[in-house]
Formats: C-alpha cells, sequence, structure tokens
C-alpha cells in the first residue's frame, strides 16, 4: 500500500435562498482535493439540504441545491483557469428529497454552465434509499 497525502482547502459558506429572505441553518462544505503527484483534482461538495416536506421546503431545497451546483461548477472552472486540466465533482449530502423531486432532478440536469451528473444510485430502487425517517407528523 502506497503513502498518501495532500492538502484541502476547505470553505464553510451558509446556503441561503436567492432572494435572501431569511438565513438558514443548512451549510455546505467544497473542497478541492488533488491526487499527489497527478493533475486530477475533485471538488468535493458536501450539504444537508432543508428537512420536511411541502411546497415551500421543497422550493427551499430547490434554490439551495442549484446554489451548491452552481458553486462547484464556478470553482471547477477557476481551477482550470488556473491550469488544472482534469477536474471532478462529487455531490454528497443529505437533500431530504425523493428522485425526482425539483431539487435532486436540477442537480442531474446539464445546463450552460455545468458539467453532467449523474447518481451514485439507482434512483428507480427505493430499496437503495440510505435512510428513511418516519416523523409524528407523517413527513
Amino acid at each position: 500500500m502506497g503513502s498518501y497525502q495532500g492538502d484541502a482547502i476547505c470553505e464553510k459558506i451558509p446556503i441561503h435562498d436567492s432572494a435572501r429572505i431569511a438565513a438558514r441553518n443548512q451549510v455546505y462544505i467544497l473542497a478541492p482535493l488533488q491526487r499527489v503527484g497527478t493533475n486530477q483534482v475533485v471538488i468535493v461538495a458536501a450539504t444537508h439540504l432543508k428537512a420536511k416536506g411541502g411546497y415551500q421546503n421543497e422550493s427551499i431545497r430547490y434554490l439551495q441545491a442549484a446554489e451548491l451546483k452552481y458553486k462547484a461548477n464556478q470553482m471547477a472552472r477557476t481551477l482550470q483557469d488556473y491550469g488544472w486540466k482534469n477536474v471532478s465533482i462529487i455531490i454528497l449530502g443529505d437533500f431530504n428529497s425523493e428522485p425526482n423531486d425539483a431539487s435532486v432532478q436540477h442537480l442531474l440536469q446539464r445546463d450552460v454552465n455545468s458539467r453532467v451528473m449523474q447518481s451514485a444510485y439507482n434512483l428507480n430502487d427505493e430499496s437503495l434509499y440510505t435512510t428513511w425517517k418516519e416523523r409524528k407528523d407523517g413527513t
């Protein structure tokens, strides 16, 4: 087994909705990690999106997911501008969403300024969900 060493720059930024209506306590961390001795960088983005069901909370999750995706892609472009050739992105966390919810679909959708993303899970197989909590109020 080889010995690996590395450095990471972590940035902890509060996620807020785009209108900045109210502060949220959800955060994300973006960490660019270089594989030693290579020109490969993986941006790891971790988050915990707004919990509970309902249209308003899903709207907040959508905005949070959109911001996280934007920031991760922005970091990837900046790294490429600095000369890094091979930059990948991994987004992980507790999305508090169903696979077909707008927040998850937005992360998977390719647009002009982002990369192709795909889920590590088969989104059609509910047995692959990692956790599930049912609260007393049914959410």
